[in-house]
């Protein structure tokens, strides 16, 4: 009986063994490549926005009337600088040339979703 239970072990140990050594073997084939070209794109404190209208003009100050600071075209990427409310209450978001309202633009938590959501919105995945 002593016998027959070493020789069931044995065989579970084989089996469980072969079964991790061919199950779990490494792919030295695969290739990760790591895109550096952006540090800033997995930043967990940095937002990125992606421009959904055709055209938006930057504004000087979060205000219709301010004057305007630059251009931008929709399924444009860009950081995200700061953000306030404006006197009525609408939500502006400060960028390197200037501010936009929320209407203009969607907002995402990496670069790398934003970049999806670009290739999305011109139809390539």
């Amino acid at each position: 009986m002593a016998k027959k239970l070493l020789k069931i072990t044995y065989i579970l140990l084989l089996v469980t063994f072969l079964t991790l050594n061919f199950s779990c073997k490494k792919n030295n084939n695969e290739v990760i490549i790591l895109d550096e070209s952006n540090p800033l794109a997995l930043a967990p404190d940095i937002t990125w926005a992606v421009i959904i209208e055709q055209y938006a003009s930057f504004k000087e100050e979060k205000d219709w009337a301010s004057g305007n600071s630059g251009h931008v075209r929709k399924g444009q990427i860009l950081q995200v600088e700061g953000k306030a409310l404006d006197t009525n209450g609408k939500i502006w978001y400060l960028f390197d040339e200037g501010w936009l309202p929320e209407n203009s633009l969607k907002i995402y938590s990496n670069r790398l979703k934003a970049e999806s959501a670009v290739k999305e919105m011109e139809g390539t995945k």
